[in-house]
């Protein structure tokens, strides 16, 4: 799972379905943070790179309940919502890398 989009020696740290939300959208999509590090997301159907989430050393995770979280970094913010209803993980994650980064 991923392997595609995986960089030579990179591993992923943490994986699940997300629920992104822009605007008026909703798509439902694979998050991805890996040990280089990096936070990308992916289309699960059509197995596609959809984008990345740039780690930042300004990024905050923002836990708003068990489903719904957010990932702020300048100039924008992702509103995200885990489908196992366990998104201070996503938080753990998030957190260890960037401690391990500075």
């Amino acid at each position: 799972m991923g392997c595609f989009f995986l960089r030579t020696d990179e591993n992923i740290l943490e994986h699940g379905i997300i629920i992104k939300k822009r605007k008026m959208s909703r798509k439902k999509r694979m998050l991805l943070l890996t040990s280089t590090p990096r936070l990308i997301y992916i289309d699960p159907r059509k197995m596609e790179l959809k984008g990345e989430i740039p780690l930042d050393p300004t990024l905050k995770v923002e836990i708003r309940d068990d489903v719904f979280f957010r990932i702020i970094v300048p100039k924008r913010i992702y509103e995200l919502e885990d489908m196992t209803r366990d998104s201070s993980r996503w938080q753990d994650a998030i957190d260890k890398v960037k401690a391990k980064k500075s």
